[in-house]
């Protein structure tokens, strides 16, 4: 016999005569489809779709039918970054590809098509300092240019005073005049993480109960005759016995005290130039006689108190010893008239 399929009929096995017509023969009809139905899915700006249809679990019969990627539709509004500016797709928000900010002279601070903001200039004129300013919102730095900056900021001559001040989310850095006239005119590029997750391999060269580390370069550019006064948030509350210290952390694990100030829940320092610097949290100083500051204090405000105390029972004392003094009597007989 032969199988029907879903198309063809098929017949049982029999028998025909070789001399004349006789034959068992049977037809089996066609089967016809066992249809499963897909759910169609929607083309994408970069991926195919399809509309929905049915495939045979019998055969290779389907009506899927492909539908084509959309492709991008790109708006006209200027959406920019760091690097350039670019358009949103309307659909997807798919960046298009970007293109260089466009500045009318170098020292200028915003893009001609865009409005992208690499710096700000402010002027204190009742201080004579200018402000050469740049933000960005993210935590951290990776190879943020600031050449720029710098030059702008090292070319002015209308200010007698004058820094740039870069700010990555709660981080401030301050670069007195000095400063900017040794790096304006060079590539100076900006890398910077701040974090209190400290890395395994790292926490071998840093000092215990490190709290917080900073890692901050610009290229291997230094600044030596000049200072960057560096501020972030740090609202950690130092523990009884202990004293908050940023050191500055060399490649051999050696620490210098960068002489940090804690207030309003940051911290800050400066220094000349630019490496690893960790918060620690480590044992307040012990004085004379193995007390501590703090507990030397304490006795010598109990003693000043006691002492005053004291003072105030003689003081007291000597007042009521007047009022209870008897006056000498009067031995003198009157006349009689």
């Amino acid at each position: 016999g032969v199988a029907p399929t879903c198309t063809e009929v098929g017949c049982t096995a029999y028998d025909t005569c070789s001399r004349c017509d006789y034959t068992t023969y049977a037809e089996t009809a066609a089967l016809g489809h066992d249809l499963a139905h897909h759910d169609a899915l929607a083309a994408t700006c970069t991926d195919i779709g399809y509309a929905a249809y049915d495939t045979c679990s019998r055969c290779d019969y389907t009506t899927y039918a492909e539908i084509a990627a959309l492709g991008h539709s790109f708006g006209s509004a200027w959406a920019y970054g760091e690097s350039g500016h670019y358009h949103l797709c309307t659909v997807c928000s798919a960046e298009s590809e970007a293109e260089a900010h466009e500045y009318s002279a170098e020292s200028d601070g915003e893009c001609d098509v865009c409005g992208f903001v690499r710096f700000s200039v402010t002027v204190d004129t009742e201080k004579n300092v200018a402000t050469f300013a740049k933000t960005i919102t993210t935590d951290s730095a990776e190879a943020l240019d600031v050449s720029d900056l710098f030059s702008t900021a090292k070319a002015d001559t209308t200010s007698e005073n004058k820094e740039v001040v870069i700010s990555i989310g709660d981080t401030a850095i301050v670069f007195n005049a000095n400063a900017i006239d040794e790096l304006g005119g060079s590539d100076a590029v900006l890398t910077m993480t701040v974090s209190e997750v400290i890395d395994e391999a790292a926490s071998e060269r840093l000092p215990e109960n490190t709290k917080l580390v900073m890692e901050i370069s610009l290229g291997g550019l230094k600044f030596a005759s000049g200072t960057a006064t560096i501020s972030t948030e740090f609202g950690e509350t130092v523990p009884e016995g202990k004293v908050a210290k940023v050191y500055y952390i060399d490649d051999e694990g050696n620490k210098t005290d960068m002489n940090a100030t804690f207030a309003d829940g940051k911290v800050t320092f400066t220094t000349t130039h630019f490496s690893t610097y960790a918060v620690v949290f480590e044992d307040a100083p012990v004085v004379s006689g193995g007390l501590s500051a703090g507990a030397i204090a304490g006795i010598v405000i109990g003693s000043v108190v006691f002492a005053i105390a004291i003072a105030c029972v003689v003081v007291i004392s000597v007042k009521k010893k007047k009022q209870n003094a008897v006056a000498p009597a009067d031995t003198t007989t009157p006349s009689n008239k």
